[in-house]
This record gives C-alpha cells, sequence and structure tokens, in this order.
C-alpha cells in the first residue's frame, strides 16, 4: 500500500515540529478519526512503541479510534523506519495499524507523532515534499517559510490526479490575491523548489537567488504566484518551465536574469506580469508552439520577449503589452532567424530601441492590430500588418524617473541624487525598482526599501559604491490600462457575415467602459483601481421618509398626516398626499354683533359665512349715538 490520494496536509510557521521530530502534518478526507493535522502540536506524541516484527503494525496502549485518518510521522526506533505513514485501522489501547511496512524487524522503542502541522525550514523539506502522492494537497498558512535544503520532489501526479500546493490567509480555500497575504517560500542560495510532474501551485510567493528560484516540471500549473530571483549573478530565473507548463496570473521578477525561462515545448503564459528584468521571457525551445496571452511585460533591460531556436509551430503572441522604457530600453520582442509562423496581434510594442527584430526575412510570421510607438525602430525583418498602428496608447499611469550622475553608498545601501524629486515623481516603496544603467555602480535591478526623502532611495542590496557618475531609471504608476487611442482597434472587429461586430482594444488590459459617475458613489469611496473617488452625499434613514429604501435599508422619518397640512396642499414621497386641515377648530364666533356692521368673516368655516352687525358712530364716547348731542332750548 501507501499513503491514500485523499490526504489533505497542513504547513505552518507556527508548528511546534523540529528537524528529526516532525509532525503527521496530514488527515485523509472522509476518515473516521478526528483531523489533527489543523493544529500547530501533535495530538500525540508518543514514545516506547513496539512491534512482534516486520510489518504495517506499532503496539501501543496509547492506540485511540479518533487517531484513524491520520498522518503518523515515524521519528526513530529500533528496526523502525522514519516517514510519513497513513493511520488506516486501530484497536484501541492496543495497536496502530499503517499504510505500508514501518519496520523491518521486531521494533522496540519506537518514538512517533500524531497530527499536527508540518513545519519547513529543517533539512526534511525535501523527504516531505517527496512523501506527497498523488491527489494530496498541501495547504499552507500564511507567513514565512526559510527552507532547510533544495527541494527535488520528484514524485508525480497523474492527468486525473494532480499534487496540489495551495497557500492561504487564515482559513483554507480564502485565495489570497494581495502579495502580503500569500505564504512565502525563501529558497535562499539553494537550487531552489524543483516540482515533479502533475503538479499545481497556487497563492504562493516565492523568493530565491539560485540558478532557478522554481522549477515547473512536465504538465505543471502555477496559477495567482509570484516568484522573484534577486541575485546578483547573471542569468538567473525567476521561474523555470519544462513541456505543457501552463502559468495564469503569475508575477515574476529577476534582478539579473529572466522572469520565465525554458526550453520545452507546448507552453502558456496568460495574464502574468513579468518586469524589472535583464529578460523578460526567454525560450530557446526548438519544437511546438509557446502562447503567451494577456500579459504585461515592463521594464526588463535586455528585452521582453526572446524566441532564440529555430521553431516553426505557429507560436501565437495576443493582447499583450510590451514596454520598454520612456528613454528606449532594449529589443521588444527578439525572435532568432529560424523562428517561423509566429502570429501577433493586439499587443503593444512601446519604448524600445527596437520594436521587433527578427533575425531573418520571414513571410510566414504575421503582425495585424498592433500598435507600435515611441519606439526607436519599430520593426527589423518584420512586416507591420495593415491595421497595426503607430497610435500612442495613452496609459492610464506610467512614467519614468530619469536620474543621471546619482551617488551609490553600500552602507547603507542608498542612491542619492541632489535635486531629485523621488517622492512628488510617484516613487512608492516596495512595488517600484531601480535599473541602474552605468558603470559606475553595479548595473542591475534593485528592490527599493524606502523613499527617504526626495533625494535618497535605500535599496534591498548593495548597489556598489560611487560619487557622482551613476544613471538609473525607475518605471512609477504602473497602471498599463490604455487611453480611447487604441480602443475598439483591435481583433476580432466585424465578424464574417455581417451580424456580429467586435470591438476589442489593442493591449493586456481593455478600458472599462461600465464605472459610474463619482456623483453616483458614496462620497470618499475609492473605486476603479483607486482612479476615482466618490461624491455621493447619502442621507441619514433619519432623514428619509418611514418605509422609503435608502442604502441598503429603509428611511424611519414619520411624516405628517394629512389632517395635519393644510387642505389642498401636497406633500410627502413624489408630493403623493394632500392635506386636509381646514382649521375649523381654531375659528371661534366673535358674535356678529361684535363684528363691524357688513363686515363679511368666518366662523367655523373655510368661507365667509357670517356678517358682522355692530354699529360704529363716529365721535361719541362709548354708548352714544352717532349725531346725538346735547339739545338746545330756546
Amino acid at each position: 500500500m501507501a499513503l491514500a490520494s485523499g490526504i489533505a496536509w497542513e504547513v505552518r510557521t507556527t508548528s511546534t515540529a523540529t528537524v528529526g521530530n516532525m509532525s503527521g502534518g496530514g488527515f485523509k478526507a472522509g476518515a473516521s478519526g478526528s483531523d489533527f493535522s489543523q493544529q500547530d502540536s501533535p495530538q500525540y506524541a508518543l514514545t516506547g512503541g513496539t512491534s512482534a516484527g516486520a510489518g504495517a503494525i506499532i503496539l501501543h496502549a496509547s492506540a485511540a479510534s479518533d487517531m484513524v485518518g491520520n498522518v503518523l510521522y515515524l521519528v526513530s526506533g529500533t528496526n523502525a523506519t522514519a516517514g510519513w505513514y497513513e493511520i488506516t485501522a486501530v484497536s484501541a489501547g492496543v495497536s496502530i495499524t499503517v499504510d505500508r511496512n514501518c519496520t523491518t524487524g521486531v521494533g522496540a522503542s519506537i518514538v512517533f507523532n500524531v497530527g499536527g502541522a508540518i513545519a519547513l525550514g529543517t533539512t526534511l523539506d525535501s523527504d516531505f515534499f517527496g512523501a506527497v502522492v498523488a491527489g494530496n494537497t498541501v495547504h499552507v498558512k500564511s507567513g514565512t517559510y526559510t527552507l532547510g535544503e533544495a527541494v527535488a520532489a520528484g514524485n508525480a501526479g497523474t492527468l486525473t490526479s494532480v499534487i496540489k500546493l495551495v497557500g492561504y490567509n487564515s482559513s483554507r480555500g480564502d485565495n489570497p490575491t494581495a502579495a502580503a497575504n500569500k505564504p512565502t517560500f525563501n529558497n535562499g542560495s539553494f537550487t531552489g523548489f524543483t516540482t515533479g510532474a502533475f503538479w499545481e501551485l497556487y497563492n504562493l510567493n516565492v523568493t530565491g537567488t539560485a540558478a532557478s528560484t522554481f522549477t515547473l516540471a512536465a504538465d505543471c500549473k502555477a496559477i495567482n504566484c509570484k516568484f522573484i530571483n534577486t541575485s546578483t549573478t547573471t542569468s538567473r530565473n525567476a521561474l523555470s518551465y519544462s513541456t505543457n507548463s501552463f502559468m495564469e496570473n503569475c508575477e515574476m521578477i529577476s534582478y539579473r536574469g529572466m522572469g520565465i525561462n525554458g526550453s520545452s515545448s507546448h507552453v502558456m503564459i496568460t495574464g502574468c506580469y513579468v518586469h524589472d528584468c535583464a529578460q523578460g521571457i526567454n525560450h530557446t525551445g526548438t519544437a511546438n508552439p509557446i502562447h503567451i496571452i494577456g500579459t504585461i511585460v515592463e521594464s526588463c533591460s535586455t528585452g521582453a520577449v526572446k524566441l532564440t531556436a529555430s521553431m516553426t509551430s505557429n507560436s501565437q503572441i495576443r493582447n499583450c503589452t510590451f514596454y520598454g522604457g520612456e528613454n528606449k530600453t532594449g529589443v521588444g520582442l527578439n525572435f532568432a532567424a529560424g523562428v517561423a509562423s509566429v502570429k501577433m496581434a493586439n499587443c503593444i510594442v512601446y519604448g524600445f530601441t527596437t520594436g521587433v527584430t527578427h533575425g531573418a526575412a520571414n513571410t510566414s510570421n504575421y503582425d495585424n492590430y498592433n500598435a507600435f510607438n515611441n519606439n526607436t525602430t519599430n520593426a527589423t525583418n518584420w512586416t507591420l500588418g495593415p491595421s497595426s498602428v503607430t497610435t500612442a496608447p495613452g496609459f492610464t499611469s506610467v512614467s519614468q524617473v530619469v536620474v543621471t550622475t546619482a551617488t551609490t553608498a553600500n552602507a547603507p545601501n542608498t542612491l542619492t541624487k541632489a535635486g531629485a524629486t523621488f517622492i512628488t515623481s510617484g516613487v512608492v516603496a516596495g512595488r517600484d525598482y531601480v535599473n541602474i544603467t552605468s558603470t559606475g555602480g553595479t548595473a542591475g535591478i534593485y528592490g527599493i526599501v524606502s523613499v527617504d526623502s526626495e533625494t535618497q532611495l535605500t535599496l534591498d542590496l548593495a548597489p556598489g559604491a560611487s560619487s557622482g557618475n551613476v544613471s538609473a531609471q525607475i518605471t512609477v504608476g504602473r497602471n498599463f490600462g490604455i487611453g480611447t487611442n487604441l480602443q475598439g482597434l483591435g481583433t476580432p472587429g466585424a465578424f464574417q457575415g455581417g451580424y456580429t461586430t467586435g470591438y476589442n482594444d489593442i493591449g493586456a488590459a481593455d478600458r472599462r467602459i461600465d464605472v459610474p459617475a463619482v456623483g453616483n458613489v458614496r462620497s470618499g469611496t475609492s473605486y476603479d483601481n483607486s482612479l476615482k473617488t466618490g461624491t455621493l452625499a447619502v442621507p441619514s434613514v433619519a432623514n428619509v421618509l418611514l418605509g422609503v429604501a435608502v442604502d441598503a435599508t429603509t428611511g424611519t422619518y414619520t411624516g405628517p398626516a394629512t389632517t395635519d397640512v393644510k387642505v389642498g396642499v401636497t406633500y410627502g414621497a413624489s408630493l403623493g398626499s394632500t392635506g386636509t386641515y381646514n382649521g375649523s377648530d381654531r375659528w371661534t364666533d366673535p358674535g356678529e354683533s361684535n363684528v363691524r356692521s357688513g363686515t363679511a368673516y368666518k366662523a367655523n368655516s373655510t368661507t365667509n359665512n357670517k356678517t358682522g352687525t355692530l354699529s360704529v358712530t363716529g365721535g361719541g364716547g362709548s354708548g352714544k349715538s352717532a349725531g346725538l348731542g346735547p339739545s338746545k332750548l330756546g
């Protein structure tokens, strides 16, 4: 027998496992026992095991039924073989049966652990990955893992039962996208990490300085991963690939070498971001195609894509953006003389000394619907198609800081330029990189650790000491979304038959046309890749009529009743209510005799319904009739 295909493994930085005393680290899905792999320490750390002879049974009084399905790591013992074993059966208090022979004779003093996550960073790293079998998934929790040795996992998955290496942030399956939330394998100067065939990698960061930081064997996939080689030795790779490799949504950086490098066939690179390398993509295969789709390659000093060997296999390069620099750096696409049948469409080739060069004229290649701009020479031995243009792409936010006559120092690792404007020019530590292009310092790529001031940067590697003769450039912004210049100019456009028309953009990043106006987005909310901020002021529920929908809830304001609003006045939601109050309860009758004669007035009515009768005579005092005065006698 062997380890089961349904085992899920757990790797954590908080594991208590040590060299030679590793945890079990795995559990078979659907087993009758309890999963003890997803905890830092073993559930059972046992000594004194024995065996009656060679076989797959360990005798121990602590044997428990909840062990079934867990992986046991056998540490040591007389006639015992160290390694990982699945517990397939238990006789409680008596014995533990594992998937295969674990003793070669009568066993004594057997030490073993059940449960607990795996710890990397030991001289058993390669042993562990070599124990994983087809159908297994290795879950790696966010954190930094400094490998204790080179990993050469010769074990392979199959076409129908792959081996998965999956990073997560806080819980399995959360698929983190930000690099800070992914687990990081620091391979150091070891010869890197090499998989077996049919492995799949998800959500991982890998860094190192080896000849290749990570190597994919045949029929492997890498998805949502970042590979970076920080070596100062030339020609080293961030990621190496083999036959039938597939890379999607990955990031590759190599300070002195290639972002992606391989010689095998049937390779697809799609949706990747390759930048700050000597050479972005370097393919040396002689048979079968390479396909580069929807990928950005930028700020690589030698060039973006290089096909170095004769290959006549209908390779495709589509919907990509290739960016050299504002000051024109390197060769965009460099094809050897024997390369034929390359099909390139919907690509931007910008900022190179030569956009595309071919070792010899070759009419089997195809170019159309591409945009060549800001190149010293657009093409050599390469014919631009009738629908290719030289229009500026109008990148959303891409520029370069060009540094001349700067000084460098190794302690601390600084680059200083009098009069520079690093902060106000948008240089961002942890995102941007310095490309030293002169021999005054050590030429190559450097990560920016901090932007100390407008005039000084701290770098992650020693740049060489100089005194005022270093030239460098820094790409900033790095948003390669296009403007309206290239919108809808790609292929396919009008389909044959005349019934359907596409409006595809040129480049890796299509324009987004469904972005709401800032006035329709809540005030202060950043959106559209942080390019816009909403200005809409949303009223509180207390200011919205009761029951009216607002901001994913309903208003709580209660308006007046119709009987409290003047008759005939419309009000409320959509002016849908009309007042009925006529005020009659407030209009008392003073009496007709108390109202001047002939004056019409309202008494408990909305219209005049009474007329005063009070006769007021002029001149006299109160109680005297008008015109009556003292009699004259005589």
